[in-house]
C-alpha cells in the first residue's frame, strides 16, 4: 500500500441522508446515491449477510458515508470509521496488516474466489479497508464527475435465465437492480456482479403490489430507467394452474403497470414468454382472448377458466395459455409506450438448460421429445437467450418493439412443417 492508494474517508450513520445534504450545505458536496444490500459477509464470529449500503461522493476528497448496522462494526460512532485504500492484493496486504499488529474485523470474497475487501483494526483504533483495484472500474461510476443517470431492472435475477441476463446486463446501466424471492440467490449473484458496476440486490415478490411500487420508487430515486428484463416467472411442475397465471401473466401486468410511469425516451424492457405459447395459439377463441387481454380486470382467474373450462385446471395448459397471454400483452403495451419512444418486446425460450428447465425434464416427458425435434439437436443455453434479451435491450435494436423473439433452436418450425 502507498499514500496515493486512499481513495476515501468512510463515516458511519444512522441518518445517511442527513450527513450527506450537511455536507453538501457546508462544502457543497455532490453525490452519487446509495448502493448497496444484502451482501454475504465473514466475520470473526462465523459467515453472516449484512444489510451494506453506502454513498460515494462525486466530490473530492472523496467521502463514502456508511448506513450504520447495529451490533456490527459498522455501528454508527462519532468521527472517522475507516480510511479505504485500494489494493492489487487484498489477501496480501493484509497479512502484512496483521504482521503489524492489526486485527481482521470483516472480509468479503470476490467473485474470483479471493477476498474483495477486508477491514483491519490496529491497537490504535485506525481502521483501513481494503478494496480490491478490480473493483474500481465498476465504482467510479458512482464519482466520474456525474451523478448516476441509468438504472436497469433484472427480475428472477437469482439463478437460471434471469442470472444469466443479469450478468449481459450488469456494466451496461449505471445502476442494475436485481430482483428475487430468494434472497440468498440474489445476494450472491450481486455479491458476484458487483466488480463490473453498481449491483444491488432487492428480494421481492413480484405478485406483490406494494413491492413493485418499492421497486418503482427505488429506480425513480436512482435515475432514469433504461432496461428491464423481467425474467421471473414459474413454471407447470412448480405450482397450480391459479398461481402460474397469477406469476406468469397478471404479475406480468401489475410490473409494467408499476414501471411504466417511469418509461421515457430510450427505455426498453423485455418480457420472458415461452415457446409453449404455440401450442395454445391454435385454440384461442374470441372470448378466450378477451379475457386473456384483461389480466388485472377483476375475477380474471375465475373468467379465465369459465372461458376455457375445466382443461385450464391442467398445468401444462395453464402455463401455455399464460405466455401466450404475455406475448398478446407486450404487443399491447408496445402501442401505450411508442408516443414516450420507450420500447418492449417478449423472448420465448425453447427448451433452455437451467435448473427450473431440468426439473421440468424430469415430470414430462414431453420435454425430451422436443430437444429431439429440435433442428439444432440440442438444449439452449441460458446466456444464448440472455444474448438475444440483451440486444433487444440495447440501442442497436432501437426499432424493435411489439415483437416476440422465438429462441427455440427451431422446434416450432419443425413442428410447423
Amino acid at each position: 500500500m502507498k499514500a496515493e492508494d486512499l481513495f476515501h474517508l468512510g463515516i458511519v450513520t444512522d441518518d445517511p441522508e442527513s450527513a450527506r445534504e450537511e455536507f453538501t450545505a457546508l462544502f457543497g458536496y455532490e453525490w452519487g446515491p446509495e448502493i448497496g444490500g444484502p451482501l454475504p459477509v465473514t466475520l470473526p464470529a462465523g459467515d453472516r449477510t449484512l444489510d451494506l449500503r453506502c454513498a460515494y461522493s462525486v466530490t473530492e476528497p472523496r467521502i463514502e458515508i456508511v448506513r450504520g448496522i447495529p451490533g456490527t462494526m459498522w455501528e454508527a460512532g462519532g468521527g472517522i470509521h475507516h480510511a479505504g485504500y485500494w489494493s492489487d492484493d487484498v489477501a496480501a496486504d493484509a497479512a502484512d496488516l496483521s504482521a503489524r499488529g492489526f486485527v481482521t474485523e470483516a472480509t468479503r470474497t470476490g467473485p474470483d474466489g479471493g477476498m474483495f475487501f477486508a477491514f483491519l483494526r490496529g491497537t490504535t483504533g485506525l481502521r483501513i479497508e481494503l478494496v480490491t483495484r478490480a473493483a474500481e472500474q465498476g465504482l467510479q461510476r458512482c464519482w466520474g464527475g456525474r451523478r448516476m443517470t441509468t438504472v436497469g431492472v433484472v427480475t428472477g435475477a437469482g439463478r437460471g435465465m434471469g442470472y444469466a441476463c443479469a450478468q449481459r446486463l450488469s456494466g451496461t446501466v449505471d445502476v442494475l437492480l436485481l430482483a428475487d424471492r430468494d434472497a440468498a440467490t440474489v445476494a450472491a449473484a450481486a455479491a458476484t456482479l458487483a466488480s463490473a458496476g453498481a449491483v444491488e440486490p432487492m428480494v421481492l415478490d413480484i405478485t406483490d403490489g406494494d413491492a413493485l411500487a418499492r421497486l418503482a420508487d427505488r429506480v425513480s430515486g436512482l435515475g432514469t430507467l433504461r432496461a428491464v428484463a423481467h425474467a421471473a416467472g414459474i413454471s407447470p411442475t412448480m405450482a397450480g394452474w391459479r398461481q402460474i397465471f397469477t406469476v406468469d401473466l397478471v404479475a406480468t401486468a401489475m410490473l409494467a403497470d408499476a414501471l411504466r410511469p417511469l418509461a421515457t425516451a430510450g427505455t426498453a424492457t423485455v418480457c420472458f414468454a415461452s415457446m409453449a405459447a404455440s401450442l395454445a395459439q391454435p385454440g384461442l377463441t374470441p372470448e378466450v382472448a378477451a379475457v386473456l387481454d384483461d389480466p388485472l380486470g377483476d375475477r380474471f382467474l375465475d373468467r379465465i377458466r369459465d372461458a376455457v373450462g375445466p382443461g385450464i385446471e391442467h398445468t401444462g395448459a395453464a402455463y401455455a395459455l399464460a405466455k401466450l397471454g404475455v406475448q398478446r400483452f407486450v404487443r399491447r403495451e408496445a402501442v401505450r409506450l411508442g408516443p414516450l419512444r420507450a420500447r418492449i418486446c417478449s423472448v420465448s425460450p425453447g427448451i433452455i438448460d437451467t435448473p427450473q428447465g431440468r426439473q421440468e425434464a424430469e415430470n414430462n416427458p414431453r420435454m425430451a421429445q422436443f430437444v429431439q425435434q429440435t433442428p439444432l439437436g440440442r438444449t439452449g443455453r441460458a446466456d444464448e437467450v440472455a444474448a438475444v434479451v440483451a440486444f433487444a435491450l440495447s440501442t442497436d435494436a432501437g426499432f424493435l418493439s411489439g415483437a416476440d423473439l422465438l429462441v427455440d433452436g427451431g422446434v416450432c418450425a419443425a413442428m410447423s412443417t
